[in-house]
């Protein structure tokens, strides 16, 4: 614990700030903490095993997650899909408990249950009409967050930024950052927004979980993403790359089942 608070000194990080795994999936073991006593906790309960990583709290409104490619051929990327996320929320109708609240939001059972762990201290309590009530700090999709697909508002500007960021990481060709920024005409205009994250190859495009989304057009833009990624890994491997064997794609996908294990016992 000492040289953890040690670490955040010297890295010049104040509470409150975001625990969460150096590769995560999901928005498992991702956890806001507001002071030391909430650090200790955490770092009580979560796996050892797991190399955790430390941010500053980017208190900003708008998150948004900004799916780019660029095939190794080109000289200049592009962004394919630009998605707002927002935290899931409990609106009160001055009846129900948050627990009614979540059981009826029609969200997936598998995301009902994980706002219900997240909840449990406050399951009994009735809002007010009209009260809102966050239910998860994540905006992830598997932690209940809501997606709203604005694809149609990417800028020239903004493209030119993030394909600029995304040529300065080596070997980074297809994946998305989850950004948030202050104002929606600033950042269109590729100004004043602060990089939370950034997905590689296992990250999904937005568009999948916008509430406007539907069946095919979702099992479409799977086709065209995944024919991307072939396409960029074929560039690739006739650049020289190396290819994973058989054998270390089962190794990694027994990483990702131990990683989903061990967060199931974490109360989030």
């Amino acid at each position: 614990m000492g040289s953890v608070l040690r670490g955040l000194g010297e890295a010049g990080l104040e509470f409150p700030i975001v625990a969460k795994p150096d590769n995560g999936l999901k928005g498992l073991y991702v956890k806001l903490l507001s002071d030391a006593d909430a650090l200790e906790n955490y770092l009580r309960r979560v796996d050892n095993s797991i190399t955790l990583h430390f941010q500053q709290l980017v208190d900003m409104p708008y998150e948004a997650g900004v799916f780019y490619i660029r095939h190794p051929e080109l000289s200049q990327g592009r962004i394919v899909s630009l998605s707002l996320k927002a935290a899931p929320c409990a609106v009160g109708d001055g009846l129900s408990t948050v627990r009614q609240l979540i059981e009826n939001s029609g969200k997936p059972r598998y995301i009902r249950e994980t706002l219900l762990k997240k909840n449990s201290l406050r399951l009994d309590q009735i809002l007010a009409k009209d009260e809102r009530l966050v239910l998860s700090f994540s905006r992830n999709f598997d932690q209940g967050g809501i997606y709203r697909d604005i694809t149609t508002r990417i800028t020239r500007e903004l493209t030119e930024i993030i394909d600029r960021i995304s040529q300065k990481i080596p070997g980074f060709f297809y994946g998305r950052f989850d950004v948030k920024f202050q104002s929606m005409e600033d950042f269109l205009k590729g100004k004043s927004f602060k990089i939370l994250e950034v997905n590689s190859y296992s990250s999904a495009d937005g568009r999948l979980y916008s509430e406007s989304a539907r069946f095919l057009s979702g099992i479409s833009t799977i086709i065209k993403m995944n024919r991307e990624m072939l396409r960029i890994a074929a560039a690739n491997r006739a650049r020289g790359y190396k290819m994973k064997s058989p054998r270390d794609l089962w190794k990694g996908r027994s990483v990702v089942r131990d990683f989903i294990k061990k967060a199931q016992s974490f109360d989030p």
